[in-house]
C-alpha cells in the first residue's frame, strides 16, 4: 500500500513540479474570462485500491467583471478506474443566471465501487464485515435564487438508482439489514433549500462562512420506491491568519421514516472522518465536526494541510455515549494546477482507531 502511494506522488511531482502553467485562459469578451485545467492522476482509497483518473475543470476566473454575488460558472468532468475494474464517472456543473440573480447546480454520477457493511449503529464491530459491490447512478440538482447578496433560497432534487452485488457472500444472522440492501431500487425526492454564504472563492475559500439547510421529501408519487425524508445542515467557517487558513465544518445529517440502505447517514469518507473506510458507521442520524489547517504554497506549487475530526452516528439522544463518539486526524499535501485560483489535487492520509486510509483526490475536502 505504502509503495503505491509513494509511487503515485513521485509521478505527479516528477512531470509537473517545474512547469510554468497548468491552465489555459480564454477571454470570451472584455468582461468574461474562462480557465481550463485538467490532469491525469492516480486515485487511491484503501478500500478500492489504486486507480488511474482524469479530471478537467472549466471555470470562470475570479477577475471576471460580470460576477454577481460570487456565482461563477464551472464545470468539472471526472472519471477513474481501479486495477480491480471499479470505476466512477461524474459531471458537476454550476451555471449562473446573472440577469435573474439565480444559479443552477447539476450533479450527475455513475459509480461501481467496493463497500463493506458492518451493521447499523454508532459502534459496530468491523470483524468479518459483509463485502459487496455497489453500483449506482444519480441525477441531482439545485436551483438557487438570491434574496440578497449573501442569502439564497431554492429547490433541491434527487433522482437515483442503487444496486448491491454480493452474490458470493453469506448473510450474517447477527447483523441488521435495512430495506433495499439486497435489490435494485429507485429514489426520487424534492424539497426546499436555504443558503447563507460569504465565503470566497469556490475553489479554495480563504475567509467567510457558508450555511446550507436542505430538506428532501422522497415519495412514491414522484417515482420513488420508498417514502422517506432527508434533512441536511452544513456550516463552514474559514478563518484567515496572514496567508494561512483554518477551515472548519459542522455537518448534521438526519433520515426519517422508511429509510433505504444507501440513504442512511454515513460516517467515514474522503471528505469527513478521513481515516475510516467509506460508510464505516451507519445510523438514522449523524453529527460531525472537523477542522483543517491549510498552509500557503510553500514550495513551487506544493502546500500542506493538517486535519482533525470527531463524529457520532446515532438513532436517538440515548445513543450519545462515549463509545459512539469517534475521532480521526491526519495530514496531506496539495498540488496547485492553477496557482492563482488554487485549483488543487490532493493527497491525504487519515488515521483512526482502526488504522489509516489513504486518499488521492481532486479538489478540497470541503
Amino acid at each position: 500500500m505504502n509503495k503505491y502511494f509513494v509511487f503515485a506522488v513521485i509521478i505527479l511531482l516528477s512531470f509537473s513540479l517545474y512547469a510554468k502553467e497548468y491552465a489555459l485562459y480564454y477571454t470570451i469578451n472584455d468582461s468574461l474570462k474562462i480557465g481550463l485545467t485538467g490532469t491525469p492522476y492516480f486515485s487511491y482509497t484503501s478500500e478500492s485500491g489504486l486507480g488511474l483518473g482524469l479530471t478537467f475543470i472549466l471555470y470562470e476566473r475570479s477577475d471576471t467583471k460580470t460576477q454577481v454575488y460570487g456565482q461563477d460558472f464551472n464545470m468539472r468532468f471526472g472519471g477513474d478506474m481501479t486495477m480491480d475494474g471499479e470505476y466512477e464517472m461524474s459531471i458537476r456543473t454550476s451555471i449562473p443566471l446573472r440577469k435573474y440573480q439565480q444559479r443552477i447546480r447539476l450533479d450527475t454520477e455513475y459509480k461501481k465501487k467496493s463497500r463493506e457493511y458492518n451493521g447499523i449503529g454508532g459502534n459496530t464491530t468491523n470483524e468479518n464485515p459483509l463485502s459487496f459491490l455497489n453500483e449506482h447512478y444519480k441525477f441531482q440538482g439545485i436551483w438557487e435564487k438570491n434574496l440578497r447578496k449573501d442569502v439564497k433560497i431554492g429547490i433541491a432534487w434527487d433522482y437515483s438508482g442503487q444496486k448491491n452485488i454480493h452474490e458470493n457472500q453469506n448473510y450474517k444472522d447477527n447483523i441488521e439489514y435495512p430495506i433495499g440492501f439486497d435489490k435494485f431500487y429507485r429514489t426520487a425526492g424534492i424539497g426546499p433549500l436555504f443558503i447563507i454564504t460569504t465565503k470566497n472563492p469556490n475553489n479554495f475559500p480563504t475567509n467567510g462562512i457558508y450555511y446550507e439547510n436542505k430538506l428532501l421529501f422522497y415519495d412514491e408519487k414522484i417515482s420513488s420506491n420508498y417514502n422517506f425524508t432527508i434533512w441536511m445542515q452544513e456550516f463552514q467557517i474559514f478563518i484567515p491568519i496572514d496567508n494561512h487558513v483554518i477551515a472548519n465544518q459542522i455537518i448534521s445529517h438526519n433520515a426519517f421514516n422508511n429509510i433505504p440502505f444507501h440513504y442512511y447517514p454515513q460516517q467515514g469518507s474522503s471528505t469527513m472522518m478521513r481515516g475510516y473506510q467509506s460508510g464505516r458507521f451507519l445510523d438514522e442520524q449523524f453529527l460531525g465536526i472537523q477542522s483543517e489547517y491549510r498552509s500557503p504554497i510553500i514550495f513551487s506549487r506544493i502546500s500542506a494541510v493538517a486535519f482533525a475530526a470527531s463524529a457520532i452516528s446515532y438513532k436517538g439522544i440515548s445513543d450519545f455515549r462515549e463509545q459512539n463518539i469517534h475521532f480521526t486526524g491526519g495530514f496531506g499535501f496539495r498540488f496547485a494546477l492553477d496557482k492563482k485560483e488554487r485549483v488543487n489535487a490532493r493527497a491525504d492520509i487519515g488515521f483512526s482507531e482502526e488504522g489509516y486510509q489513504l486518499y488521492l483526490k481532486f479538489g478540497e475536502a470541503f
